[in-house]
């Protein structure tokens, strides 16, 4: 029996070829990676289940952050709890609203943070929330920091690239290290929020929830608007919005939410991982 290089023979007598099975690895890898990429928010999910989320002056700090990037701030007013995504207000807070908004985009983002009822559903089951009152929403946000493996930066009480990169998939409105948004929408710069991070947790370790206003100005990140501004119910463009709101984070079962609650449906260019 001749025995080519590079090949082992096997004890049933069939030849491996080493360097076909080095390239087909090779090819398994980044699905390799993908999969522990999408496995990583589930298996910090696990050990954030049974945190106490203790809302510390650096936890509020980045929590304030989080809705001065996502445009629900109000100066520190409850009031940014009742947001739906495009501006308007709730009344009841005893469960997410769970209504569709449309502008350029549709979504069903609610709160403080920007909650999909998906997301919101899945953090309110692990954590026994019973209603959607600022309370719960903090606690929510936070265990969704947590799954990001986060939660030790923030309690650092520095908000640095790297915790803004880490929670830029579960904000669009955060940037990643590139400074853009995890997925090409409108996002803050770095500099912007680390300058409201460090006011506002200097003004909430002095016991006010508030930054100074010179901080908290300016609007979020500008959304695209309609072609037609007087239609007054414009039609969003056909495709799943990820501007202001918590993400899927490729979960199936939240892009489905989103079409079956009355979002737009999926094109496959389109389609993003994400709250």
């Amino acid at each position: 029996m001749v025995v080519r290089p590079g090949s082992v023979v096997a004890a049933s007598g069939f030849h491996l070829n080493l360097r076909s099975v080095r390239q087909v690895l090779r090819s398994l890898l980044p699905l390799a990676l993908a999969c522990v990429t999408c496995a990583m928010p589930a298996v910090a999910a696990g050990k954030c289940r049974h945190l106490n989320f203790e809302v510390t002056p650096e936890r509020r700090a980045l929590l304030n952050t989080i809705r001065f990037a996502e445009g629900t701030w109000k100066n520190g007013s409850e009031i940014g709890y009742r947001v739906f995504y495009g501006g308007t207000l709730f009344q009841k807070m005893s469960s997410h609203p769970n209504k569709v908004h449309h502008r350029r985009y549709s979504s069903r983002a609610a709160g403080a943070y920007q909650f999909l009822p998906a997301t919101w559903r899945m953090a309110q089951k692990a954590l026994r929330l019973r209603d959607f009152r600022p309370k719960s929403q903090d606690k929510a946000a936070l265990y969704l920091i947590c799954r990001r493996e986060a939660l030790g930066l923030a309690d650092r009480g520095r908000f640095t690239k790297e915790l803004a990169h880490r929670l830029a998939p579960e904000w669009a409105s955060f940037p990643k290290h590139s400074g853009r948004s995890y997925y090409g929408q409108p996002v803050r710069s770095f500099r912007s929020l680390q300058t409201f991070y460090r006011a506002n947790l200097a003004a909430v370790r002095r016991g006010s929830p508030s930054s100074p206003s010179s901080v908290a100005a300016g609007p979020p990140p500008a959304l695209p608007v309609a072609n037609n501004p007087s239609t007054s119910h414009p039609r969003p463009d056909r495709w799943i919005p990820v501007a202001t709101s918590a993400d899927c984070d490729g979960e199936l079962m939240c892009l489905l939410d989103h079409v079956a609650g009355g979002g737009a449906p999926i094109q496959p260019e389109r389609v993003v991982s994400r709250s």
